[in-house]
C-alpha cells in the first residue's frame, strides 16, 4: 500500500471532432511494495544484527507508471507511456539503490492494400513501437555519505510488426526489430537487427460429439 490506479477518458460528442478523434484516455498509478527479512544466524554467534546475530533486511519499491491514449477515427491508435521505479534494499547496515526509467511510444493501424496490387481477403495490421529504458544502481554503505555507482544500462529498441488473416485457417506475419543495448559501467555496447516472418496454420480433425 498504496496501490491506486486513475483512468480519465474522454469521448467528443460533436460529429466534426468525432470524425477526427474518436477518444482520448490517460491513466496514473502509484504503487509502494514493501518487503520485510529476516535470516537466523547460527546459535550462540552474536553480532550487532539483532538477537543471536540475525540479519534484517527491507526492501521498498516505488512505481509511478503513466500512459497516454489517443484512439483517432480512421482506425488509429497512439499512445505514449513512462513508467518510473526506485528500489531501496536495506541489508546489513548497507543500502542498494535501483532507479530505472522506462519510455515508449506506439502507433497502431489497420489498412486494406488495393485489390490490383494485393488481393488480401483481411485487413493487415500495422505497429511501430519505439521503447527506452535506463537503469542505474549505487551502494552506500554504513557510516559513508556517498553513494557508489555500480551499474549504468541503458536499452532502446524499434520494432515494426505486420500481420493478417487469411481465411479460413491461415495467419502470417513478419517482424523487424532494431535493439541497442549499453552497459556504460562496463565501457560495453552492442546493436543487432532482428528479423522474423512466421505463418500460421490452424486445422482441426474429428469432432466432440
Amino acid at each position: 500500500w498504496p496501490n491506486v490506479t486513475g483512468r480519465w477518458i474522454w469521448s467528443p460528442r460533436q460529429r466534426l471532432i468525432r470524425g477526427i478523434v474518436a477518444s482520448v484516455s490517460a491513466t496514473a498509478g502509484w504503487r509502494v511494495r514493501e518487503t520485510r527479512s529476516q535470516q537466523t544466524a547460527a546459535s550462540g554467534s552474536g553480532g550487532p544484527e539483532g538477537v543471536g546475530g540475525a540479519i534484517q533486511g527491507s526492501q521498498t519499491t516505488t512505481g509511478v507508471p503513466l500512459a497516454f491514449t489517443v484512439n483517432w477515427a480512421p482506425r488509429v491508435i497512439t499512445t505514449l507511456s513512462v513508467s518510473e521505479n526506485r528500489t531501496e534494499d536495506h541489508r546489513s547496515g548497507n543500502l542498494t539503490r535501483t532507479d530505472r526509467s522506462e519510455t515508449s511510444a506506439d502507433l497502431a493501424f489497420t489498412f486494406r492494400p488495393p485489390h490490383e496490387i494485393l488481393p488480401l481477403p483481411s485487413d493487415v495490421r500495422t505497429a511501430f513501437r519505439y521503447a527506452n529504458s535506463v537503469s542505474s544502481g549505487c551502494i552506500l554503505r554504513a557510516g559513508d555519505t556517498t553513494c557508489v555507482a555500480i551499474a549504468d544500462s541503458r536499452r532502446r529498441q524499434v520494432n515494426f510488426t505486420m500481420d493478417t488473416d487469411m481465411p479460413p485457417n491461415v495467419s502470417a506475419g513478419v517482424s523487424v526489430s532494431y535493439i541497442v543495448t549499453e552497459d556504460a559501467h562496463a565501457n560495453r555496447k552492442f546493436a543487432q537487427w532482428v528479423v522474423t516472418a512466421s505463418v500460421t496454420v490452424a486445422f482441426t480433425a474429428g469432432e466432440i460429439r
